[in-house]
């Protein structure tokens, strides 16, 4: 039996059954007023990693699992093991007079969130859900936090947590509007893998991707106090540092006394947006100057498997490169090639799949995989976009090989969605002219 199924085979005994094994997550925000009851709402969007067995996704979750809701498995699992299993909801009320209040949101997450798988990796046992709920907030507020937390991660060796802590992911949301999008402002949005499988005595550069559909400024930089909870941010990744302009994650395993084969670990990056220019929020009397004041944050989170060696597949030319930018129209088809190959000597490694995803779970469409030369691997992603995909979005694939390893980073790509407007054709003034 392999030190890497003894290993997940331990993992289920690690924990009593009655809790989930969390493998990091995300939370994003936006704004709007429902004229249906007259209410402001906020629309979270959510990813959540977990161990397979022990997520929404039920107690097997194969690849066909992917894009298919979790409604029904989360349902059971919550039956059998509590409404809390999966953590609980709950949201701090700042008052404009000063007051501040709790509201427990258990309830109303458990009645209204949709959600579907994302990814799912069954060799290292883990799967992605993307998730969407929405929340009603009081008038007259300041602000609201809206905390979703649970237990619990696991053994933690590399942050020096030796018991698993909690899982805690938090945003806080300012509903006054900005003077320049006559709205409320909306938080960064980060596309995410929830596992990573790294090797001893390597250097490593995770690529963070996030778009912003305010076209504010984005700085990211390590989680601190209550962002991630306070056990994971005041036991910090050993000799992980992120880079606040480009979002990349620098992480150095070449101490052998923290990374060893079976250590684990968890990084948690807030990603936080600015201004870009002068703007005043209705209601609030101080000006915000560019690139000064950060106007939300939201926490990305994951979990770090170390193995003595790591032969990742990797994204080859001429795939575009990691974050390009793709300017598409509504109606009209969008095509871009990936290309992969294993990293591994061994002839027999090949590539085994692309697993392609959207912001918010949207649906693409992929050709088969050909290969060619020196074993690299090639898949086609098309979709043609329409009127609701208007704004911004992140295309994003994941390559494994039919060893079970994987590719370290996503290799993701913006798309700025646009209307079509067909260019003006002047008439012919002159009919001589058409004989």
């Amino acid at each position: 039996m392999s030190l890497l199924l003894v290993f997940f085979l331990s993992l289920s005994g690690c924990l009593a059954v009655d809790n989930p094994i969390f493998y990091g997550g995300s939370m994003s925000f936006s704004i709007f007023h429902d004229d249906r009851d007259n209410t402001d709402k906020v629309h979270l969007k959510l990813l959540t990693g977990w161990k397979i067995g022990t997520g929404p996704c039920g107690r097997s979750c194969p690849r066909s699992r992917t894009r298919t809701s979790t409604i029904q498995s989360r349902k059971n699992m919550l039956d059998k093991k509590g409404d809390g299993y999966f953590g609980n909801w709950d949201m701090e009320v700042r008052k404009s007079s000063g007051n501040t209040y709790h509201q427990n949101l258990t309830t109303i997450v458990k009645t209204n969130l949709t959600e579907k798988v994302e990814s799912v990796n069954p060799r290292l046992e883990w799967e992605l859900d993307t998730a969407e709920l929405f929340v009603p907030i009081p008038d007259q507020v300041q602000y609201v936090d809206i905390i979703f937390e649970g237990n619990s991660w696991l053994e933690l060796t590399v942050n020096k947590l030796t018991k698993g802590p909690p899982w805690h992911l938090q945003v806080k949301v300012n509903p006054h509007e900005r003077s320049d999008t006559l709205g409320p402002n909306r938080s960064p949005i980060v596309q995410m893998k929830p596992f990573f499988k790294l090797g001893m005595n390597r250097t490593y550069a995770i690529s963070l991707t996030a778009m912003d559909e305010d076209d504010d400024a984005i700085k990211c930089r390590s989680s601190q106090y209550v962002e991630a909870g306070p056990k994971l941010t005041s036991h910090s990744f050993h000799k992980a540092n992120v880079d606040a302009e480009s979002c990349t994650i620098n992480i150095d395993t070449t101490d052998s006394s923290v990374f060893y084969e079976n250590a684990t670990g968890a990084i948690a990056v807030t990603v936080q947006d600015y201004a870009r220019k002068l703007l005043k929020l209705k209601e609030e009397e101080n000006l915000i100057n560019p690139y000064e004041k950060v106007l939300s944050a939201v926490t990305v989170q994951f979990f770090v498997f170390i193995v003595e060696h790591a032969d990742e597949p990797i994204f080859v030319l001429p795939t575009h490169p990691n974050q390009q930018t793709f300017i598409i129209y509504v109606g009209v088809e969008f095509t871009v090639d990936f290309f992969a190959r294993p990293t591994a000597p061994d002839a027999n490694r090949k590539i085994e799949l692309f697993d392609v995803t959207r912001t918010g779970g949207r649906e693409t469409n992929q050709t088969d995989i050909k290969f060619s030369t020196n074993r690299t691997a090639k898949i086609t992603v098309s979709w043609i976009p329409v009127g609701a995909d208007l704004g911004k979005d992140i295309l994003c694939a994941r390559v494994e090989d039919n060893e079970g390893f994987e590719s370290i980073n996503l290799h993701c790509f913006t798309i700025l969605i646009k209307p079509y407007t067909p260019h003006p054709q002047t008439p012919l003034q002159n009919s001589r002219l058409l004989r």
